[in-house]
């Protein structure tokens, strides 16, 4: 692995690891990837690196480049949110060269894929990395399932959907033989045949085992009935990503729903901003679905307080911010039903004229 490595760097990458493991073996779990996630490692993909004890320079962090070797070793299986968000940009490339094999020969070969640009070319490659290290699977393994989770995650997390070319590759190649030919015809499939479970959709952005993971999970289960899966999809973007996966990221120790407004703050500045630096246009809607969550959990504390009760805390969304944005959502409603108003007339216009003559 790794033969052009330096001496050096292979001797700081070996201490990077010690450190790593030594520290995990600190914490609970049967396997290296439990204690990763008892660790809170995999919710905090930009800052785990600097967690005391392990090994990190000015301009370089041994740990980071370990973990990169001990991924392409399948000791860990990081999740989808960590490897498209952490500070360090995993590298596929890496991962393949070590672990892709004949099929991955097999699939640069394919006309598919030689006639597209190098940058879907790259596209489909990380992809496809991505999935092999997350199911642990070898390229001939992999089903429509895994790679349509994996799109999941790349469509909520708000980042241009780059899995197209890997799709139609897979099913050239065999592994997705029996699936449909286009990852557009399989998404339209998906949405009558393949939902997940409410587990799977909190699980997807990477929340570490924990009393709110499980809450979060219950939540969707009771409200489920009550709405299609497309907004369930919705509400569990916007609480488990954007609200309980945002403040693990803020606050790794955070173990319940009581935020202290120091965090809370904290989080309101991120959420006004997208991962790519734009400002956010749904800020309204998750202001809405967390302070659901807190009312819900309340109300549903007085028939059942066993289950509920003990997750019931002031809601980190007041009733003054929440009236600003039912303001700001009328506001936007008014200002496209005028647009609307506007180009029927305009189209009325140019429709009476088409039929009058100059």
């Amino acid at each position: 692995m790794h033969p052009h490595v330096s001496r050096n760097q292979l001797r700081d990458t070996l201490r990077g690891a010690r450190a790593l493991l030594a520290l995990l073996g600190d914490f609970a779990g049967d396997t290296w990837e439990q204690r990763w996630l008892s660790a809170g490692f995999d919710a905090a993909p930009r800052t785990w690196a600097h967690y005391p004890g392990l090994v990190s320079y000015d301009k370089q962090a041994p740990s980071q480049t370990a973990m990169t070797w001990l991924i392409e070793a399948r000791v860990f299986r990081p999740s989808y949110s960590w490897m498209l968000a952490s500070a360090k940009k995993f590298p596929t490339d890496g991962f393949l060269t070590e672990n892709g094999g004949p099929d991955l020969d097999a699939m640069r070969s394919l006309r598919a894929y030689s006639e597209v640009l190098p940058r879907l070319q790259r596209d489909a490659e990380a992809g496809l990395a991505r999935v092999m290290v997350r199911t642990g699977k070898r390229i001939a393994q992999i089903n429509g399932d895994d790679l349509l989770y994996y799109a999941d995650v790349v469509k909520t997390s708000g980042r241009q959907r780059r899995e197209h070319l890997l799709w139609e590759l897979l099913v050239q190649l065999g592994p997705l033989a029996g699936e449909a030919a286009t990852l557009r015809a399989a998404w339209s499939a998906r949405g009558n045949s393949r939902q997940h479970s409410t587990a799977t959709l909190v699980d997807r952005y990477g929340i570490p085992s924990s009393g709110v993971r499980d809450l979060l999970v219950d939540y969707l289960d009771e409200i489920r009935p009550g709405m299609d899966y497309s907004s369930l999809e919705g509400v569990a973007y916007r609480l488990a990503r954007l609200f309980w996966w945002e403040l693990t990221q803020l606050n790794p120790e955070q173990s319940d729903l009581r935020l202290d407004p120091q965090l809370v703050t904290a989080w309101r500045e991120r959420l006004a901003l997208t991962t790519d630096g734009r400002p956010r246009r749904d800020v309204h809607s998750v202001l809405f679905t967390v302070r659901g969550l807190y009312r819900d959990l309340a109300e549903w504390s007085h028939d059942d307080p066993a289950r509920w009760g003990v997750w019931v805390a002031p809601c980190p969304v007041s009733r003054t911010l929440s009236r600003e944005a039912a303001k700001a959502k009328r506001r936007k409603r008014a200002d496209m039903h005028s647009r609307t108003r506007g180009e029927v007339a305009v189209a009325g216009d140019l429709q009476h004229r088409g039929q009058t003559g100059p």
